[in-house]
């Protein structure tokens, strides 16, 4: 059976949200993505300054093997540009077992230009300026009640619930972090350091097994 994968508060004082980040050059952040405790795949995140706009540039890459093949595969690839906190725009291509996607995304006066592309179906959409996409790494999302589908364009409805401080382990030290959960029409759990920098997510896949990003 194949196996799915889908991937109001305000912040502690204590926690630097992106709008304050100060990024000195190219990071990248390496996650190994988990099924069950099983290595399934990789999940990296290099963020660039470029002038006085942030870049930042996203590839997960999934393979779950069945008995003699490959039982579900999902590859994506994104790169996102910000400036003064907001996103100006996004390009996304996605592999989701396959069933292809494609998200473009660009401003146009004080709107977002969203064009998604579907297994070959077109979609426009007209966003106000400042929404944010499932692509996790900024921390300032968790202030957010709709956020935008990185893989497919949709509009996606949200609540955050703040699960307090939790001490996790990271690169072998334990390390304090800021513990989130989002339900409604997008779920994850999400674990932040103290500088703002997403360290671990967590969420259910459609057969209910645990599917965990951990910064490597």
């Amino acid at each position: 059976m194949k196996c799915k994968i889908f991937i109001i508060f305000a912040l502690s004082v204590l926690f630097v949200t992106f709008s304050s980040m100060a990024f000195s050059g190219p990071e990248t952040l390496n996650f190994q993505v988990l099924r069950n405790g099983k290595p399934v795949g990789t999940h990296r995140i290099t963020i660039s300054n470029i002038k006085n706009q942030i870049r930042v540039d996203l590839h997960t890459q999934i393979k779950i093997d069945g008995f003699f093949t490959t039982s579900y595969a999902f590859d994506h690839t994104s790169q996102e540009t910000w400036a003064g906190g907001q996103l100006l725009d996004m390009t996304s291509i996605t592999d989701n077992d396959g069933n292809h996607m494609s998200v473009i995304a660009h401003p146009e006066e004080d709107s977002l230009i969203i064009n998604s592309v579907i297994n070959g179906r077109d979609r426009l959409q007209i966003l106000p300026l400042g929404i944010m996409p499932t692509s996790l790494w900024n921390a300032d999302l968790i202030g957010r009640t709709q956020l935008l589908n990185s893989q497919d364009g949709k509009i996606l409805d949200v609540s955050v619930k703040n699960l307090g401080t939790e001490n996790i382990p990271v690169h072998g030290i334990l390390t304090q972090t800021h513990h989130y959960g989002i339900s409604g029409e997008f779920t994850r759990e999400l674990w932040f350091d103290e500088d703002g920098k997403l360290v671990k997510v967590e969420f259910p896949d459609k057969s209910k097994t645990t599917i965990t990003f951990i910064l490597k």
